[in-house]
């Protein structure tokens, strides 16, 4: 036999009609594809909306009196008679620009940098060499010879 079965926890109920079961076991799962949505029922959309809104009572935020999944089913089965007009689509960004790795960038500057060093090169290969050898014959002059044996102690001088 059939068990007819009415939501009292929200007030989607005045919206919707009850729901009819088969069976007194699917008491459980409502079988939706027995419910109509009365046509506009008296519903303005100033109401409507407030039902489709959260609200902040005593403090706390509370869920909207219609789910957002209830309110999609009422707007589709409502079709035209949907009171509530549609968001408009947001303004579509200007593309990104193609991200381009750092080294790319770089690349140019690096090879102006390189050509111009190059173009320098003889004259830094010269100083280098110059400062090389100035570096070799100062190190020359201070250079004390180390012998790889200890070196005997002159005996002092008796009679001085």
């Amino acid at each position: 036999h059939t068990h007819t079965h009415t939501h009292h926890t929200t007030q989607a109920a005045s919206l919707l009609r009850t729901h009819s079961f088969t069976h007194w076991a699917s008491v459980g799962r409502c079988h939706h594809h027995h419910t109509h949505i009365m046509a506009a029922s008296g519903v303005q959309a100033s109401k409507l909306l407030q039902q489709l809104k959260p609200t902040f009572v005593n403090g706390h935020w509370r869920g909207p009196a219609i789910n957002g999944r209830m309110a999609a089913r009422l707007k589709k089965e409502m079709g035209d008679a949907w009171p509530i007009p549609e968001k408009p689509l947001r303004a579509e960004l200007p593309p990104r620009p193609v991200k381009v790795k750092r080294h790319i960038i770089a690349a140019e500057a690096r090879k102006k940098a390189i050509t111009e060093n190059m173009a320098k090169m003889p004259s830094m290969i010269e100083q280098f060499r110059k400062d090389r050898q100035a570096a070799r014959e100062a190190k020359q002059k201070t250079r004390t010879i180390i012998p790889p044996f200890p070196m005997p102690v002159p005996p002092e001088k008796k009679g001085k």
